[in-house]
């Protein structure tokens, strides 16, 4: 598979290392990649006392499934995401006669909405109000679910290893 230059200056400085490895793997191409971020403030609002937004993680990668250690890579991803309830391993699929240029790539996304209140969000309610029922969380919550991120990410590093290895052996 050949694969296209990434700038890996754009890719978030906690994951990069992992990207860098995850396309070591000869059946995988990253796509894009973000490690899962607290911050303070948005365009649309302003954290509250003692809370802070939190942002997904995320790796979006094509599997070239001519590669037969691919089918094994994601059996360990399936049982990465079952080890984590927040974790999310999607297939994008197009609508019909679209032309789309992410058909069929895989999206593992490390969530959030679990620890907010993006259930309750109506019509009604501000750009301000959506934006805080749906990524607003007491900061010591966040910390801590971007401290899960990190260790998936290193989960992660280890499952590719593994594939890095038997593909540079073989």
């Amino acid at each position: 598979m050949k694969k296209p230059k990434i700038n890996y200056s754009k890719i978030d400085a906690g994951i990069r290392d992992l990207v860098r490895l995850l396309n070591e793997i000869p059946f995988l191409t990253i796509k894009s990649g973000r490690e899962g971020h607290l911050k303070h403030n948005t365009m649309a609002a302003c954290a509250d006392p003692g809370y802070a937004f939190i942002d997904s993680g995320h790796i979006m990668f094509w599997l070239d499934k001519r590669y037969s250690g691919g089918q094994l890579f994601m059996q360990d991803l399936t049982s990465l995401v079952q080890k984590y309830g927040f974790l999310g391993l999607d297939e994008h699929h197009c609508y019909k006669d679209k032309d789309c240029s992410i058909h069929g790539i895989k999206h593992l996304d490390l969530g959030y909405l679990d620890l907010t209140h993006a259930d309750t969000i109506k019509d009604s309610d501000t750009l301000e109000t959506m934006v805080k029922k749906r990524h607003q969380v007491p900061e010591h919550v966040g910390k801590q679910r971007i401290s899960e991120f990190q260790q998936t990410w290193r989960e992660l590093a280890e499952i590719a290893r593994k594939y890095v290895r038997n593909t540079k052996s073989a």
